[in-house]
Protein backbone atom coordinates (compact mmCIF):
# COMPACT_ATOMS: atom_id res chain seq x y z
CA UNK A 1 0.00 0.00 0.00
CA UNK A 2 1.06 3.22 -0.88
CA UNK A 3 2.87 5.65 2.01
CA UNK A 4 2.82 9.67 2.61
CA UNK A 5 6.20 8.48 3.31
CA UNK A 6 7.02 6.92 -0.01
CA UNK A 7 5.45 9.87 -2.00
CA UNK A 8 7.07 12.47 -0.01
CA UNK A 9 10.21 10.58 -0.82
CA UNK A 10 10.14 10.45 -3.99
CA UNK A 11 8.86 13.73 -4.98
CA UNK A 12 12.01 14.76 -3.14
CA UNK A 13 14.14 12.77 -5.22
CA UNK A 14 11.80 13.82 -8.61
CA UNK A 15 10.82 17.24 -8.30
CA UNK A 16 11.90 20.59 -7.51
CA UNK A 17 9.95 21.06 -4.80
CA UNK A 18 9.73 22.03 -1.47
CA UNK A 19 7.98 19.55 1.42
CA UNK A 20 6.46 19.94 4.46
CA UNK A 21 4.27 18.07 6.53
CA UNK A 22 1.43 20.04 8.03
CA UNK A 23 -0.57 16.83 9.08
CA UNK A 24 -0.13 13.41 9.78
CA UNK A 25 -1.50 12.56 6.26
CA UNK A 26 -1.11 15.53 3.99
CA UNK A 27 2.14 16.45 2.33
CA UNK A 28 2.37 20.09 0.75
CA UNK A 29 5.10 20.80 -2.00
CA UNK A 30 5.79 24.06 -3.12
CA UNK A 31 7.75 25.82 -5.88
CA UNK A 32 7.60 29.42 -7.75
CA UNK A 33 6.09 28.68 -11.38
CA UNK A 34 9.21 28.12 -13.72
CA UNK A 35 7.02 30.19 -16.68
CA UNK A 36 4.96 32.76 -14.52
CA UNK A 37 5.00 34.63 -11.90
CA UNK A 38 2.95 32.77 -9.28
CA UNK A 39 3.82 30.05 -6.39
CA UNK A 40 1.85 26.37 -6.66
CA UNK A 41 1.08 25.06 -4.19
CA UNK A 42 -0.22 21.33 -4.35
CA UNK A 43 -1.36 18.97 -1.42
CA UNK A 44 -1.46 15.29 -1.21
CA UNK A 45 -3.58 13.76 1.41
CA UNK A 46 -3.05 9.72 1.69
CA UNK A 47 -5.65 7.96 3.33
CA UNK A 48 -4.98 4.32 3.31
CA UNK A 49 -7.83 3.11 5.32
CA UNK A 50 -10.65 4.79 2.74
CA UNK A 51 -8.21 3.61 0.19
CA UNK A 52 -7.55 7.48 -2.03
CA UNK A 53 -5.12 9.44 -3.06
CA UNK A 54 -6.67 13.26 -3.18
CA UNK A 55 -3.99 15.93 -5.02
CA UNK A 56 -5.16 19.60 -4.80
CA UNK A 57 -3.04 22.09 -6.75
CA UNK A 58 -3.54 26.08 -5.67
CA UNK A 59 -2.85 28.39 -9.20
CA UNK A 60 -3.00 31.75 -9.24
CA UNK A 61 -5.83 34.28 -7.55
CA UNK A 62 -9.11 34.91 -9.70
CA UNK A 63 -10.13 38.19 -9.20
CA UNK A 64 -13.74 39.18 -8.85
CA UNK A 65 -15.98 35.79 -9.68
CA UNK A 66 -17.15 37.28 -13.03
CA UNK A 67 -19.55 34.98 -15.58
CA UNK A 68 -16.72 35.19 -17.62
CA UNK A 69 -13.91 33.60 -14.71
CA UNK A 70 -17.23 30.98 -13.84
CA UNK A 71 -17.18 30.24 -17.92
CA UNK A 72 -13.51 29.69 -17.94
CA UNK A 73 -13.41 27.53 -15.22
CA UNK A 74 -16.43 25.19 -16.64
CA UNK A 75 -14.57 25.36 -20.26
CA UNK A 76 -11.18 23.83 -18.03
CA UNK A 77 -13.42 21.35 -16.72
CA UNK A 78 -14.71 19.95 -20.35
CA UNK A 79 -10.96 20.42 -21.89
CA UNK A 80 -8.93 19.08 -19.02
CA UNK A 81 -11.44 15.98 -17.48
CA UNK A 82 -9.52 14.40 -15.05
CA UNK A 83 -9.47 17.14 -12.83
CA UNK A 84 -11.72 19.73 -11.02
CA UNK A 85 -11.09 23.45 -11.86
CA UNK A 86 -13.28 25.79 -9.18
CA UNK A 87 -12.51 28.73 -6.65
CA UNK A 88 -11.95 28.38 -2.96
CA UNK A 89 -13.29 30.87 -0.61
CA UNK A 90 -9.98 33.25 -1.47
CA UNK A 91 -10.98 33.00 -5.18
CA UNK A 92 -8.01 31.04 -5.67
CA UNK A 93 -8.19 28.72 -8.78
CA UNK A 94 -7.77 25.03 -7.49
CA UNK A 95 -7.12 22.01 -9.24
CA UNK A 96 -7.55 18.75 -7.82
CA UNK A 97 -8.06 14.90 -8.58
CA UNK A 98 -8.96 11.59 -6.50
CA UNK A 99 -7.59 8.69 -7.55
CA UNK A 100 -8.76 5.15 -5.71
CA UNK A 101 -5.36 2.78 -4.26
CA UNK A 102 -5.16 -0.27 -4.17
CA UNK A 103 -2.64 -2.99 -3.29
CA UNK A 104 -0.65 -3.08 -6.98
CA UNK A 105 -0.83 0.78 -7.48
CA UNK A 106 3.01 1.94 -7.10
CA UNK A 107 4.08 5.53 -5.53
CA UNK A 108 4.88 6.46 -9.54
CA UNK A 109 1.32 6.44 -10.32
CA UNK A 110 0.60 9.56 -8.13
CA UNK A 111 3.98 11.34 -9.01
CA UNK A 112 2.75 11.37 -12.55
CA UNK A 113 -0.42 12.92 -11.36
CA UNK A 114 1.32 15.37 -9.22
CA UNK A 115 3.68 16.41 -12.29
CA UNK A 116 0.03 16.30 -14.75
CA UNK A 117 -1.29 18.66 -11.99
CA UNK A 118 2.20 20.65 -12.13
CA UNK A 119 1.79 21.17 -16.01
CA UNK A 120 -2.04 22.09 -16.18
CA UNK A 121 -1.64 24.67 -13.61
CA UNK A 122 0.78 26.94 -16.04
CA UNK A 123 -0.99 25.61 -19.30
CA UNK A 124 -4.22 27.21 -17.61
CA UNK A 125 -2.21 30.00 -16.16
CA UNK A 126 -2.23 32.40 -19.63
CA UNK A 127 -6.09 31.50 -19.92
CA UNK A 128 -7.20 32.90 -16.76
CA UNK A 129 -4.48 35.50 -17.12
CA UNK A 130 -6.97 36.83 -19.83
CA UNK A 131 -9.95 36.77 -19.03
CA UNK A 132 -9.23 38.41 -15.61
CA UNK A 133 -7.68 41.72 -17.21
CA UNK A 134 -9.14 41.43 -20.51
Amino acid sequence: MITIEQIESAVIEEFDYSCSRPGGRLLLLSKRSDRYSYRKDIYINVDVNNKYVEIRGYGCYLGDLTLDVLSLLNKMNSYYGFFKFYADEEKTLIVSTTINIEENHTVYGVLELVARLDFVLDDCYPSVQKVIFG
